[in-house]
């Protein structure tokens, strides 16, 4: 996941930092955590990521 997203965003993030942006999205309700894996649980979210 981190490696998608530098590239997608073509810029280095930390190893904390991207740690506190899954927190967060998880404590948000956004995404989950299943069986070893995140999920978008959010219709929008989801929605707006692939669209």
């Amino acid at each position: 996941l981190k490696s998608s997203l530098e590239a997608r965003l073509n810029k280095k993030i930390g190893n904390k930092n991207f740690s506190n942006y899954l927190h967060n999205l998880v404590d948000a309700g956004f995404i989950i955590r299943k069986e070893g894996a995140y999920q978008i649980v959010d219709p929008l979210l989801k929605h707006a990521l692939y669209v």
